[in-house]
C-alpha cells in the first residue's frame, strides 16, 4: 500500500535541557533515536509493529473530503481500536461534516492488522472512484520501562511533529527540517493530549 519517505529531523536542544540527565541526543536525528531506542518508525501507512494511539487518514474524491480514523480504547494493551469515518465539503473538515458508516464490514473493535486491512480496503474502494490520498496523522505512545517516562510522538505522514519525552518536548520547527527541544522544571512531565 506504499510507504512514506523517512526524514532526518535534526534536534536543537534548548539550554533548559543542559542539566537534564534524560533528554534526546542532539547528535542523532529524531527518526534515528525513535527507531533505535524505542522501535518506532512511521513509514508504513498503518504500522502493525507499533502501538499507535490514533491514526487518521485523509483523502478526497469528487470535491468531497474524507477522514478515516482508528482510535485505541483507553489503556488497552495491545491496543483495541474503534473506527470513525467522516465526510465534509472542505479540507478542514468543518463544512457539512457528516459521520458515515464504514462502506464495508469491519469489526467493532480491531487490532492493528485489522485496522490496516480496513484502511487499505476503504482507500482502494475510493481510489477506484478517483480518490487522492491526503495526509496521515498518527500518535504513538511507548510505555516507559520501570522508572522511565512514557514517550509520546505525533507524526504527519512519517515526519515527527512532536515528541514528549517525559521531562520535555521537541516541537517541529517551521522549515520542517529540525525540531526544538525544551525541558521542563524538575518534577514536571509533559504529556501530549490525545487527538
Amino acid at each position: 500500500m506504499g510507504r512514506y519517505v523517512s526524514s532526518k529531523t535534526q534536534l536543537r536542544l534548548d539550554k533548559s535541557c543542559d542539566q537534564r540527565l534524560h533528554k534526546p541526543d542532539g547528535t542523532r536525528s529524531i527518526e534515528t533515536q525513535l527507531t533505535a531506542d524505542y522501535g518506532v518508525q512511521a513509514r508504513e501507512r498503518v504500522p502493525t509493529d507499533v502501538f499507535f494511539e490514533s491514526l487518521t487518514q485523509f483523502f478526497s474524491v469528487k470535491g468531497q473530503f474524507y477522514q478515516l480514523s482508528a482510535r485505541a480504547q483507553t489503556a488497552s494493551r495491545p491496543p483495541i481500536y474503534g473506527f470513525e469515518f467522516y465526510r465534509a465539503e472542505d479540507a478542514s473538515m468543518q463544512t457539512a461534516l457528516t459521520r458515515l458508516e464504514l462502506p464495508l464490514p469491519a469489526p467493532k473493535f480491531a487490532d492493528a492488522e485489522s485496522v490496516r486491512f480496513v484502511i487499505e480496503q476503504i482507500l482502494a474502494r475510493y481510489q477506484a472512484q478517483g480518490a487522492m490520498p491526503g495526509a496521515r496523522l498518527m500518535q504513538v505512545r511507548v510505555i516507559g520501562a520501570d522508572g522511565e517516562a512514557d514517550q509520546e510522538i505525533k507524526f504527519l505522514n512519517a515526519l515527527p511533529t512532536q515528541w514528549a519525552f517525559g521531562s520535555g518536548v521537541c516541537q517541529l520547527e517551521q522549515k520542517q527540517t529540525s525540531a526544538l527541544c525544551r525541558c521542563l522544571a524538575d518534577g514536571v512531565n509533559q504529556v501530549i493530549p490525545n487527538s
